[in-house]
């Protein structure tokens, strides 16, 4: 039955851009359409709770966010609307919407599950898009997580260099700034009438978004983003690059009264090579922020491991640490050495430092007496 209804609903889907009163967008009629420049796209995705498994690909590629919707809008340069596109994506297996991203996006499982498998809706996307020059999401994310999603199910990643901040080009232009703003106030300060739009629908939110791009000089905006920034650019996002990166062999264990027997526990315990099972010899050295730290680990015939580790306190108020091991990877012990020798901490023990001597007490001071002195 749902199959079916499919095409009647993606012909629905597309006209309603046109049906919804826009008076800030310019909707081309059929004999008017020009050459399309850009695609405006938009992404809804599921976000999964910290107690529910998050998918990982047999590569050992992490999915924290699956895509279930992709909303776009083809542009001419003038930014009238050529066409829209929306496809529904289903959660594959068992894996369900989360509550908190149901309520965002007022939508239930049942109509997720009649969305088409990712491989398939991204397929029809890449149809659609083949004609377009440039592609522009609100803010970075968008990209971010298609890659991932692409990266998850071994299919050809995305060519970067062709997509655009919208977001960025906002904040340059209108506030003068870099800071992010969300996609309503935007519209609010440059006056879209999104009266009629849903946000947080994929759709909706490009078609905001082309109001938005309608506002500014992206010309001038996209032109400026492929200009090199003039200060070295800062580094990388410790979260995201770790997110590209395949894990091979992760493990965890809970039931720790306190912090330190959590950490002691876990830096006692050996760590063994994933492809060849032989213990690898651990560096020294570390790199720390708080609960967090990492160090390399050598096998003699698969090369160094990146090791992190994490100890964290649960709500019951008992500890559990947990350890991920990094197959070997160049970029990985390079972003290690770099921070290693940032933290110029001789070990690599970070987190807080005492120096000097600790301050004296107030009062009488006990007396100590050394071995040599007795007698």
């Amino acid at each position: 039955m749902n199959q079916a209804l499919s095409p009647f609903r993606r012909i629905w889907d597309a006209l309603r851009g046109i049906w919804v009163k826009r008076p800030t967008l310019t909707v081309l009629s059929y004999d008017e359409k020009s050459d399309v420049r850009y695609v405006v796209v938009d992404l809804e995705w599921n976000q999964y709770p910290k107690w529910v498994r998050t998918p990982v690909s047999r590569d050992g590629i992490v999915m924290p966010h699956e895509i279930i919707q992709i909303g776009a809008v083809k542009v001419d340069g003038a930014f009238r609307v050529v066409d829209t596109f929306t496809a529904a994506v289903r959660l594959q297996g068992r894996r369900k919407l989360s509550k908190h991203v149901a309520r965002v996006i007022q939508k239930t499982q049942a109509e997720i599950d009649q969305g088409d498998d990712f491989p398939v809706a991204y397929a029809r996307f890449s149809q659609w898009s083949a004609d377009a020059e440039r592609f522009i999401t609100w803010g970075t994310d968008d990209l971010r997580v298609f890659q991932n999603n692409l990266a998850y199910y071994k299919m050809s990643e995305l060519d970067a260099s062709c997509w655009y901040d919208a977001q960025m080009i906002y904040a340059r232009q209108v506030r003068g700034d870099r800071v992010q703003t969300a996609l309503a106030t935007a519209a609010t300060v440059l006056d879209v009438d999104d009266s009629g739009l849903a946000h947080h629908d994929a759709l909706d939110d490009a078609y905001i978004t082309v109001g938005i791009c309608g506002g500014l000089d992206m010309e001038k905006g996209m032109s400026d983003l492929e200009k090199p920034p003039s200060k070295p650019k800062r580094q990388r996002n410790e979260s995201r690059l770790f997110l590209q990166k395949k894990f091979v062999s992760a493990g965890s264990e809970g039931g720790f009264e306190t912090r330190m027997q959590a950490k002691q526990h876990c830096s006692a315990l050996p760590v063994c090579c994933p492809t060849c099972g032989n213990m690898m010899k651990m560096e020294s050295r570390r790199v720390a922020n708080g609960d967090r730290w990492m160090k390399m680990g050598g096998c003699k015939e698969h090369g160094k491991h990146l090791v992190r580790y994490r100890v964290r306190r649960k709500s019951d108020g008992e500890f559990v640490w947990t350890r991920t091991v990094y197959a070997p990877d160049e970029e990985l012990e390079q972003y290690f050495r770099e921070k290693a020798a940032r933290s110029g901490s001789g070990s690599g023990r970070g987190g807080r430092r005492h120096h000097g001597h600790k301050k004296p007490v107030p009062g009488p001071q006990p007396q100590t007496t050394t071995a040599g002195a007795q007698g």
